[in-house]
């Protein structure tokens, strides 16, 4: 996936119905043909690829994927105009993406106007559920140290299963994508985990993985009904992504 002019942003919803009321104005606008949708001026010129929110409503989370020169700046404007103040909006660069390579606006627009039909969108295609977790880094150091194992440890594995297991992850346990940020902003992991996981198993496995290098975010349970583009992840192009991209490394 390129990513000169990728952004994610993190929206932190300030009035839960306020933002309903919004995204329902989203979904409406994006009925029609696909061409006729991609060129209504509320998007304009930028493409968001994916969106999921947290199971509590508090959360939501996309990726834009913006025209070239667009910068931090000119994002932050954007997305605060797009969201029209239902939320509190922090964006940032990101650097790569592993996992993402099938991710586009024209299917997120197709799920967009499933859920305005049937309520529900494309279900994710992998076994378990998604969680979501952002690792912040208190110390660059340390952080490369680890970095560095994950990737000599995930070159060469072409499948989920040999992924996990390098990595020494649990049974059912596995990675859908990671967001590397730019500025060492540090990453965000969406994660595939057993169904009766609990948050408390959850944040326990984050911390285990990353040990001292990171500091936690955790966001919880990914929101099933409106997780835009997530039938297009899967665990195993995440291996195989993350395998490719460990041998630049």
């Amino acid at each position: 996936m390129t990513n000169e002019t990728l952004f994610y942003v993190h929206h932190q919803i300030l009035d839960k119905a306020a933002w309903a009321e919004r995204y329902e104005t989203i979904i409406e606008e994006s009925q029609g043909s696909y061409q006729d949708v991609a060129a209504k001026p509320m998007w304009k010129g930028n493409a968001a690829i994916w969106g999921i929110s947290s199971l509590d409503g508090n959360h939501a989370f996309c990726i834009w994927q913006c025209e070239t020169g667009t910068t931090l700046s000119d994002f932050q404007a954007f997305i605060d105009e797009f969201s029209e103040g239902t939320s509190k909006d922090t964006p940032a660069k990101i650097e790569n993406i592993c996992g993402g390579d099938n991710l586009d606006f024209e299917t997120l627009i197709q799920d967009l106007q499933k859920l305005g039909k049937d309520g529900h969108v494309h279900p994710y295609a992998g076994e378990g559920e998604l969680w979501f977790a952002r690792d912040v880094i208190p110390e660059q150091a340390k952080w490369d140290e680890f970095a560095a194992e994950k990737f000599a440890a995930a070159k060469g594995k072409g499948s989920a299963t040999e992924l996990s297991q390098a990595w020494g992850l649990p049974v059912g346990v596995n990675g859908v994508f990671t967001i590397f940020l730019s500025d060492g902003e540090g990453t965000l992991c969406l994660s595939e985990v057993p169904k009766d996981y609990t948050e408390e198993d959850y944040k326990m496995l984050i911390d285990n993985f990353n040990g001292e290098s990171a500091k936690n975010q955790l966001f919880g349970k990914v929101n099933p009904v409106n997780s835009l583009n997530s039938r297009v992840l899967h665990p195993d192009f995440y291996a195989q992504e993350m395998a490719a991209y460990a041998e630049t490394k």
